[in-house]
């Protein structure tokens, strides 16, 4: 209800249009559901439809007939996963999971929730997606959030204070310490004559 602003009713209604118009089937057969028998089971089709966050807030959230509750999850495969999550009921987080490591997933990441304030990205194709594939042709847009220049650190000194947290622009003032940093798998190798990683 938007208390009868016609113009934002329009405008969530061509949203609601244009969510709907598309969708990616993520599965389609067999439910692993506690209610199968031997002579009758569950079927379903699960559907990916990727919501903006815009209109993800005007959405009212309501349960259905076979649900208590409805809500927003953060379901993201950086961070802390919400624990309701991995609670899902029958097949359902099995799907969601599919979508996560579906291209579908990569879409999430350029969604209207990154372009506030990032810029355009660089356009990958699918099959130079992966870290170990060479695309010599990739050239991103420099960029740092203004969240992070905020609290950008000059040195590595200055790493142990509580309002100066980000790495420098200039990575050669703690050329040293990133030398030394390592990712999960790693240690990160930088180029000699570039200082890249």
């Amino acid at each position: 209800d938007f208390g009868g602003d016609v113009t934002q009713q329009r405008k969530f209604n061509a949203m609601v249009d244009e969510l709907f118009k598309g969708g990616e089937v993520v599965y389609r057969g067999y439910v692993d559901d506690p209610r199968n028998t031997d002579n009758a089971w569950m079927e379903t089709t699960a559907f990916h439809f990727h919501c903006s966050e815009e209109l993800g807030k005007m959405l009212p959230l309501n349960a259905g007939d076979d649900a208590a509750k409805v809500l927003w999850l953060d379901i993201s495969t950086s961070g802390q996963m919400d624990v309701r999550f991995k609670k899902f009921y029958a097949s359902h987080r099995k799907w969601v999971e599919l979508v996560l490591k579906s291209g579908a997933a990569r879409s999430l990441a350029v969604d209207d929730v990154m372009q506030k304030d990032y810029p355009v990205r660089f356009p990958v194709p699918d099959d130079k997606v992966a870290w170990n594939v060479v695309y010599p042709e990739y050239s991103p847009t420099f960029y740092t959030s203004e969240n992070v220049r905020k609290f950008e650190r000059t040195s590595a000194e200055e790493r142990f204070s509580k309002d100066k947290w980000g790495d420098p622009s200039d990575p050669k003032a703690v050329e040293a310490e990133l030398a030394k940093r390592e990712t999960f798998e790693v240690p990160v190798p930088f180029d000699e004559q570039s200082g890249a990683a």
